[in-house]
């Protein structure tokens, strides 16, 4: 087992590729869920937005991704092309999926019309990506989501 470290108190890994790159989310707190749900599946995010997203290389050591202009991000996956993808809070405070890549930075993937916000969860070989698009239902308390897939170059 191998420790990969932390930019804040706890980290957590969530995706790696062939050539052993690792991204995931590190927080100043102790809280393991994601944006509109009760429960934790798998990234760090805590309420004050203290996540960020990193990517972990055996080279370099962990380092943070940039956000899409918010003060939150976590990366959920990378392919063996090291495209990453996940999620950061925007200028406006709302989350969206992101890709980065060493060359190109960072994209806000977008959401589907009427929607709000995006989640990125993996990504292949192709630059094919899938997550979800959300808004929020007329109750005001659950959240609507759809299965979207997005092509990135």
């Amino acid at each position: 087992m191998l420790d990969l470290g932390t930019l804040r108190i706890n980290s957590q890994a969530l995706g790696i590729n062939y050539r052993g790159e690792v991204v995931g989310g590190s927080s100043a707190l102790n809280v393991f869920a994601c944006p509109h749900e009760r429960i934790g599946i798998g990234w760090s995010f805590a309420f004050d937005h203290l996540c960020v997203a990193f990517i972990w290389t055996g080279q370099y050591g962990m380092a943070q991704l940039p956000m899409l202009g918010g003060d939150a991000s976590c990366a959920h996956a990378i392919n063996d092309r090291g495209q990453v993808v996940g999620w950061s809070y925007t200028t406006e405070g709302e989350v969206h999926a992101f890709v980065w890549t060493s060359k190109n930075g960072i994209k806000d993937l977008g959401t589907l019309p009427g929607n709000a916000e995006s989640v990125a969860y993996g990504i292949n070989y192709l630059g094919q990506v899938v997550g979800c698009s959300m808004k929020m239902h007329e109750d005001g308390i659950n959240v609507i989501r759809h299965a979207v897939i997005w092509t990135v170059k």
